[in-house]
């Protein structure tokens, strides 16, 4: 009984990393417009994010930030009885921090997805490199608990949990010492 449990977990986080990397891609190439200014009467009235948000990424990155805090508001909606007796603003807040993380990583495609344990489950693809970062929401705590694994060509580079702190300095230094970017 337990191998098949363990089989059946396996599966499941196989399709869920298959999941999440074909919507990055799907994402990443789509020819829809990324709407920068939100409105609840069809007026615009303010951006979406504010001008210090921006500082130090380029266009493109910045396209890519709104992609993803507009994927992480979906999937915030379609999940949210996951998040009954959360405060809205605090989950966000954790989803930014984790966004920005992704972002200091300059990815070329990125996507993401709420899982049913109430984690943020990134897809980043660089070049060669794949990562899968977890960011755990549901925490009561102000620990940023998260998990990445890197690959470069199917090959392991990093496996690593801990604060999303230290996890994302953990990225940062495997890519840069690893000499495949």
């Amino acid at each position: 009984m337990a191998v098949i449990e363990k089989n059946l977990k396996n599966r499941i986080a196989d399709h869920r990393v298959n999941r999440a990397a074909n919507y990055a891609l799907r994402t990443a190439t789509s020819a829809a417009s990324i709407p920068i200014w939100h409105s609840n009467t069809g007026e615009m009235t303010k951006p979406v994010f504010g001008a210090e948000q921006y500082a130090g990424y380029s266009f493109e990155n910045v396209r890519l930030f709104i992609r993803l805090h507009r994927l992480f508001r979906e999937a915030f909606q379609r999940k949210s009885d996951l998040f009954v007796g959360y405060s809205k603003s605090d989950i966000e807040d954790k989803a930014m921090r984790s966004i920005k993380v992704v972002m200091d990583f300059k990815p070329g495609v990125a996507g993401l997805e709420i899982t049913y344990e109430g984690e943020l489950f990134y897809t980043i693809i660089k070049d060669d490199l794949r990562l899968y970062l977890q960011h755990c929401l549901l925490e009561d705590n102000d620990l940023d608990e998260a998990l990445v694994s890197i690959y470069c060509k199917d090959e392991p580079l990093l496996n690593y949990s801990g604060s999303l702190a230290s996890v994302g300095l953990q990225m940062l230094q495997t890519i840069q010492s690893s000499d495949v970017i």
